[in-house]
């Protein structure tokens, strides 16, 4: 059964809509999930997780995509990267914001990128860049929690462990033994 089916509608069309005419501005329905989402799990004890989501794809119209490792079948993949943040607490957990990674390919070439519907401003930014970015917005939104909490990949960065610990965000991150230290550091903290 379809999901026009489920909705009782004769024919797919409305929802067929949503994807190819209707106009709808993605950052407003980010907030007003994110909204939805703290309504039902913000807590002080939440943990916001940075995690990547990536889709595999077919061809080169797809926005940010490009070949590269996928964690999902293991192995070099055509695939778009999509840096996740998570809210996660003992009632549950649910997507709170995300990015599109762009690859420097993409950046470089306006016209590319406006072909396949993306960013025509589009400027660079790493993983970690985007993974700041949308931490900044959850603080700015007055989402409560208690940690952030991430992998390697973005362990790696101290770019993005110096905006938490500035922030005054605990943080959670693992950190690879052999790290390229770049950037400014924390000072280390003993507990």
């Amino acid at each position: 059964m379809g999901l026009a089916e489920r909705a009782g509608l004769a024919a797919p069309r409305p929802f067929e809509h949503l994807r190819d005419g209707a106009v709808w501005g993605a950052d407003v329905l980010r907030d007003r999930v994110r909204e939805h989402v703290v309504a039902g799990l913000g807590s002080v004890d939440a943990v916001v997780v940075a995690d990547d989501t990536q889709a595999v794809k077919k061809g080169d119209r797809s926005v940010g995509v490009a070949p590269r490792h996928c964690g999902l079948t293991d192995q070099m993949e055509n695939c778009q990267v999509m840096p996740m943040l998570t809210c996660a607490t003992e009632a549950g957990h649910a997507f709170v914001d995300r990015g599109l990674y762009l690859p420097k390919a993409w950046t470089s070439d306006p016209a590319w990128c406006r072909a396949a519907g993306g960013p025509v401003d589009g400027e660079f930014a790493t993983k970690s860049a985007l993974v700041r970015r949308m931490l900044a917005r959850l603080v700015d939104a007055g989402v409560p929690f208690g940690w952030f909490a991430a992998d390697s990949g973005y362990g790696r960065d101290p770019d993005l462990r110096l905006f938490c610990h500035d922030g005054g965000i605990a943080y959670a991150m693992t950190v690879p033994m052999d790290p390229a230290y770049e950037g400014k550091r924390c000072p280390a903290k003993t507990f």
